[in-house]
């Protein structure tokens, strides 16, 4: 039954998987075998997880640790235990306790006897994904690299695991501000899992990241399409964490097309769910208040866009100060509260704003690379630069606008053409 449930959780399928682990474990608590035991509570962990029941599914991981002796024989149930504690750290927003726990795994692994190369890439690629939680991205990119070696040498680039690893490589690009690159890897994870599929549709979390690339590179219509068919699927399959994730997009999609009433709907019901899943202090309802921000903007209404804005940024700032997620968020957060204080006539408080969320992505960006991130930041820079009159300033930060917006949204998206005739006024 464990083995049964685990596979319906590998097809996404948490709507067959939990009744199946929940029985499962039912039946484990009456064996003696600690092995089962601990297979059976941490599982069912990561169901719990995916159905917003983060306390407990924290509470089973622990309990399923606590049943294995540290003797070497259990190695492998300690690794797969860590591994699920790894996936609820992430899911929780503890991106910090989820590094932790993937290298832990990874430490486990290599000192056992039951190390090989299979292992190790389930390794590198878990490792990978708790890296981009915690807004680690060098150690990311580096740890996927390390995965997308292991899998070529071993030949199974076209598996389910490559499918895998693929769409959390193109959230970790999506997160660099590199779409363009995040694009190229959803569709490899997309091709690989249709072959195995038979025509059936894809990972409704791959549909949902495939259409927030979409909408960065300003293909609404298209990305729209893609978020209705990641939240039918995720509905359909009773996939909680994939609902969130697609009202999240046709939430950011409604406020790129300005439909703001339908975006305020999305929002209504994305932020009903998270608040039944998360604390107030996760990074989550930053977000949501910086979408409502822009909503407020389009309506002509400052102060209420000022107050969500600020909110954006302080609920972001103090989950990154309590070690979890969000850190990628920040300058995003900080250049819309920039766009915002400029409508509001506040000027020195958008340049401020702007250089800070300049000053921390160049802090973050290796040299020689480009961010759609990056460029919004220096483009809200130059805007609120020019309204102070200070012109070269300004023309130097559209240039760098420039530079940027055309490695990573393209040179003819219609945001990089705005940009480019800002530099040449």
């Amino acid at each position: 039954m464990i083995s049964i449930g685990y596979q319906y959780l590998e097809q996404d399928e948490s709507g067959k998987a939990r009744p199946v682990l929940e029985e499962a474990y039912r039946l484990s608590r009456e064996s003696t075998d600690v092995s089962i035991r601990a297979k059976a509570a941490c599982i069912l962990g990561t169901a719990a997880s995916q159905d917003d029941e983060l306390s407990r599914a924290e509470s089973l991981f622990h309990e399923g640790l606590r049943d294995l002796p540290e003797s070497p024989q259990f190695a492998l149930e300690r690794i797969s235990c860590l591994r699920s504690g790894t996936e609820i750290a992430v899911q929780s927003g503890n991106a910090v306790e989820a590094v932790s726990r993937a290298l832990t795994a990874q430490s486990v692994l290599r000192q056992s006897r039951f190390d090989s190369e299979p292992l190790e890439l389930e390794r590198w690629i878990d490792l990978a994904t708790a890296y981009t939680a915690a807004g680690q991205d060098e150690e990311a990119v580096s740890a996927f690299d390390q995965a997308s070696r292991l899998l070529t040498s071993l030949g199974r680039d076209q598996t389910e695991n490559a499918a895998v690893m693929y769409c959390n490589w193109g959230l970790e690009l999506d997160l660099l501000g590199r779409p363009l690159e995040a694009k190229s890897m959803y569709e490899r994870a997309m091709t690989i899992e249709r072959a195995g599929k038979a025509g059936e549709e894809v990972s409704p979390i791959v549909l949902a990241n495939y259409a927030r690339t979409l909408e960065e590179l300003g293909r609404l219509k298209e990305a729209s399409d893609y978020a209705m068919r990641a939240y039918s699927k995720a509905q359909r399959i009773g996939y909680s964490l994939a609902v969130d994730f697609s009202l999240f997009e046709l939430a950011r999609i409604y406020v790129a097309l300005k439909n703001t009433s339908r975006a305020t709907s999305m929002l209504d019901m994305a932020e009903a769910r998270l608040q039944k899943r998360f604390p107030a202090g996760h990074y989550g309802f930053a977000i949501l208040a910086s979408q409502r921000a822009l909503i407020a903007l389009e309506r002509g209404d400052l102060g209420t866009a000022l107050a969500f804005a600020d909110r954006a940024v302080i609920i972001d700032e103090a989950a990154i100060k309590s070690g979890g997620d969000g850190s990628h968020d920040l300058p995003r957060l900080l250049t819309t509260q920039s766009k915002i204080e400029l409508a509001a006539s506040h000027l020195d408080m958008a340049a401020t704003v702007a250089a800070r969320a300049v000053s921390l992505l160049l802090s973050k960006i290796r040299r020689g690379t480009f961010s759609r991130t990056l460029g919004y930041a220096y483009l809200a820079l130059g805007q609120s630069l020019r309204a102070q009159g200070k012109t070269n300033e300004a023309r130097s930060a559209f240039r760098s606008a420039v530079d940027n917006l055309e490695n990573t949204i393209g040179t003819n998206h219609p945001d990089t053409l705005s940009t480019r005739h800002l530099t040449d006024l």
